[in-house]
């Protein structure tokens, strides 16, 4: 018997970037870098492609979204700037980000005590880490220095 297929229902880009994430990694990758949205309603995509955007790109959007919702999908390319691409919006975040934990009173003493140190990460204590889980400190071996073993 075929498989019964959920269908989507993006009601936002957001929305649609999620579900290419799920079905076509390819196509998430070009919707994260290589668009610049335009506008967007359900029913109907236009952005503008970034110069390094398949030039079939508004095509494989079209048909991945009538057979990801079963409805047929505008998709068009606008002469319009749209808006930054995600991949763009998530980097000028993590800039100002950055930024603004340097200008913490505690960061900038840190950062005066060590000449040349780069701020290269943010993490909130309050997230547990879905890596390490909550308890994301060394084991108590990890931390000696490690003796030889035998063979």
């Amino acid at each position: 018997a075929p498989k019964a297929v959920l269908r989507a229902d993006p009601k936002s880009f957001d929305d649609l970037v999620q579900i290419a994430f799920a079905r076509d990694v390819v196509l998430h990758g070009q919707l994260m870098s290589a668009v610049h949205l335009v506008h967007f309603e359900p029913g109907r995509l236009e952005f503008r492609p970034h110069d390094s955007a398949p030039p079939d790109l508004a095509n494989r959007l079209g048909t991945a979204l009538r057979d990801w919702t079963g409805e047929r999908w505008v998709v068009s390319v606008s002469g319009a700037e749209g808006a930054p691409t995600l991949t763009q919006q998530a980097r000028t975040d993590r800039e100002n980000a950055l930024a603004q934990a340097a200008e913490h009173p505690m960061v900038k003493a840190v950062m005066s005590a060590f000449p040349g140190a780069v701020i290269r990460d943010l993490r909130n204590p309050l997230e547990q880490d879905e890596v390490a889980g909550p308890a994301a400190e060394p084991a108590p071996d990890a931390i000696d220095e490690e003796e030889p073993r035998e063979a």
